[in-house]
């Protein structure tokens, strides 16, 4: 992935020196971020996220008193985080 990054970036911004001015407006230089749109997608994306506790924190007592959803984002949490390859996920 880092190689097509690398061969993508030089293609569109090569570093010969050449100034190469877009022919067309489709042309991918003259691509520019609506970043105000784009932040409003993202934070829509992140609003419908269930709120996520502070998993580190808990007791005992908190996770056996957790609803069904609950202790289904901490297993999920717990397995991401805490769980290697090793140990069979």
């Amino acid at each position: 992935m880092i190689a097509s990054i690398v061969l993508v970036t030089k293609l569109l911004y090569p570093m010969d020196g050449v100034v190469r001015s877009p022919m067309t407006d489709d042309d991918p230089t003259c691509l520019r971020v609506n970043w105000e749109k784009w932040q409003d997608i993202f934070a829509d994306q992140i609003e419908s996220k269930p709120a996520s506790r502070d998993f580190d924190l808990l007791t005992s007592k908190d996770v056996s008193s957790m609803s069904g959803e609950e202790m289904d984002q901490y297993l999920e949490w717990y397995r991401k985080v805490r769980l290697t390859p090793q140990e069979g996920w």
